[in-house]
């Protein structure tokens, strides 16, 4: 809900990265989570492509899109 009502812009960037990266590890750790489509429809997901943990936005594109040979090369 947070992420519904507060624009990205008004974020850090510092803040952003950290809560897109704990909205991503949580979504992928996540028990009995298996549609990650609301999860990348938020913008946020796009502040990890600026920070070393691009790989989980890759991670959540490549589960939501099911995927195998993507997963199997990240």
């Amino acid at each position: 809900m947070l992420l519904a009502y507060t624009p990205l812009e008004t974020m850090g960037e510092d803040r952003a990265a950290a809560l897109a990266t704990d909205m991503s590890l949580a979504a992928l750790s996540g028990d009995g989570v298996y549609n990650f489509g609301e999860v990348l429809a938020t913008p946020i997901v796009t502040v990890l492509e600026k920070t070393p943990n691009a790989w989980l936005g890759e991670m959540l594109r490549t589960f939501h899109r099911g995927d195998v040979e993507a997963f199997a090369q990240l």
